[in-house]
């Protein structure tokens, strides 16, 4: 992914602000903040990119990891991405599958994103 412009990166905070200054996102920012350790909150209806605002809205309240699961590798890039954009990249890890490779008879290689993700995931890091 291509660093943005700094024009743009203001342009995507505006719009963030509007978003989270909305009443959802303050409701949403209180049920993430009223969340107890071990607790999940299962969000459904958010389509596009209104989905990374929702995991930002929560990782910012929280302040701890915020897991997302996406029905296809395509999907889950692009939601990577928004974070990446709306977060900063250093608090965005993706845990995809590895490349498309013919299979060898013993291969216990994985990608170093994927190391690095479970990594992050189970130290409590990101």
């Amino acid at each position: 992914m291509e660093a943005p412009e700094r024009g743009n990166l203001d342009g995507v905070e505006k719009i963030k602000e509007k978003i989270f200054g909305t009443k959802e996102f303050g409701e949403l920012s209180q049920q993430a903040g009223a969340l107890r350790t071990g607790r999940s909150l299962t969000i459904s209806g958010i389509a596009g990119s209104l989905l990374a605002y929702v995991a930002v809205c929560v990782f910012q309240e929280r302040r701890s990891q915020v897991l997302l699961l996406t029905s296809d590798e395509d999907k889950a890039e692009k939601l990577r991405d928004d974070c990446a954009l709306l977060a900063g990249g250093s608090h965005v890890l993706l845990f995809g599958t590895p490349p498309v490779r013919q299979a060898q008879a013993f291969d216990m290689t994985s990608s170093i994103a994927q190391i690095e993700t479970l990594k992050a995931l189970s130290s409590g890091d990101t």
